[in-house]
C-alpha cells in the first residue's frame, strides 16, 4: 500500500490488481497504454497510425474501470458547485446535487459517447502491422538482390541471417560468444560466417510469411484486449531484427548508390 501511494505507476497498478479493482486483462491493457504514453512523451516515438483507434479503446477501458469502482457514497459541502459541463451526468438539485449511482451512470454515458468500435481498433492495429511487414519485405528484397548483378543475388533466408550476424560481429555479445566458443578465424568475414554457423539466431529464415500469418490471427481476434497484446508482442519480438534489417538495407542502398556513381563516372570519361 505504501508503494501504491508513491510515484510508481507499476506499484499502483499492482495494488489495483491485488485489490481486484481491475481485472488481469484490464491491468495488462493499462500497462501497455502507459508504455505507449511514455514512448510518446519521453522517448519521442510516435504511434500516429493507431492513436485514434486505441485512444477510444483506452477511454472505454477507463470508463469500465471507474464504473466498477467500489464507491461507498458521494461527499460534498454546501459550497461545492458542480461544473456546468458535469451537471448533465448527475441528478442535481440545490440540496442534493448527486445521488449514489450517478457516478456509475456517468461513466456508462461517457463510454457510450466515445464511440469505441472494436472492429476499427483491431483493423487499425492489423493495418499498421501490415505496413511494417511490407516495409521490411522491401528491405529483404534490397539486401538479397539489389546489390548483386542480375541473377547472382542471395536468398532471402541468407539475407535474414546476414543482417543479424553482421551486427553481432561488431558487438560485445558476438565477441564474447566467439572467444568462449572456439572461434579461430582472422577476419571480420570469418567471424560473420562462423556466427552464422554457430550462434543461435533469433530468426533463421525469411520471417515475412510467418509475420503475415500473425496479422491474419490478429484480424480474427474478437477481444480488443488480446488484439492489443498481440500487436505489442509482435513489435517487441521483432524489434531487434527489424533494426538489423533496416541497417543492412541502408548499407545495401549506399552500395547501390556507390555503384551508380561509379558507372556514371566511367561514362563521363568515355
Amino acid at each position: 500500500m505504501a508503494e501504491a501511494v508513491g510515484q510508481s505507476f507499476d506499484a499502483k497498478l499492482k495494488f489495483a490488481r491485488i485489490a481486484k479493482m481491475v481485472t488481469e486483462e484490464q491491468a495488462r491493457t493499462v500497462a501497455i497504454m502507459h508504455e505507449f504514453r511514455n514512448e510518446l512523451y519521453h522517448v519521442g516515438l510516435q504511434h500516429e497510425a493507431i492513436l485514434p483507434a486505441i485512444a477510444n479503446f483506452y477511454f472505454s477501458v477507463a470508463c469500465d474501470i471507474l464504473k466498477a469502482f467500489p464507491g461507498r457514497g458521494l461527499y460534498y459541502g454546501n459550497k461545492m458547485v458542480i461544473p456546468e459541463r458535469a451537471k448533465k451526468y448527475f441528478n442535481s438539485s440545490r440540496l442534493n446535487p448527486a445521488e449514489l449511482g450517478d457516478f456509475e451512470k456517468a461513466c456508462a454515458t461517457l463510454k457510450d459517447r466515445c464511440h469505441f468500435d472494436r472492429g476499427k481498433t483491431i483493423g487499425a492495429l492489423a493495418d499498421y502491422m501490415d505496413y511494417i511487414i511490407t516495409e521490411n519485405n522491401v528491405y529483404l528484397d534490397v539486401i538479397s538482390t539489389g546489390v548483386f548483378p542480375k541473377g547472382k543475388g542471395i536468398t532471402r533466408d541468407q539475407a535474414t541471417i546476414n543482417c543479424q550476424t553482421w551486427r553481432l560481429a561488431f558487438s560485445p555479445v558476438g565477441h564474447k560468444f566467439a572467444s568462449e566458443n572456439g572461434f579461430s578465424g582472422r577476419s571480420i568475414h570469418d567471424l560473420v560466417d562462423w556466427l552464422a554457423a554457430n550462434y543461435r539466431l533469433t530468426i533463421k529464415k525469411d520471417p515475412v510469411p510467418g509475420w503475415k500469418r500473425r496479422v491474419q490471427r490478429l484480424r480474427s481476434k474478437a477481444n480488443t484486449h488480446l488484439a492489443v497484446a498481440t500487436y505489442v508482442d509482435f513489435l517487441r519480438d521483432t524489434l531487434q531484427f527489424r533494426e538489423d534489417l533496416a541497417e543492412s538495407c541502408a548499407a545495401a542502398e549506399a552500395e547501390i548508390d556507390r555503384q551508380i556513381d561509379e558507372i556514371r563516372a566511367r561514362r563521363r570519361k568515355d
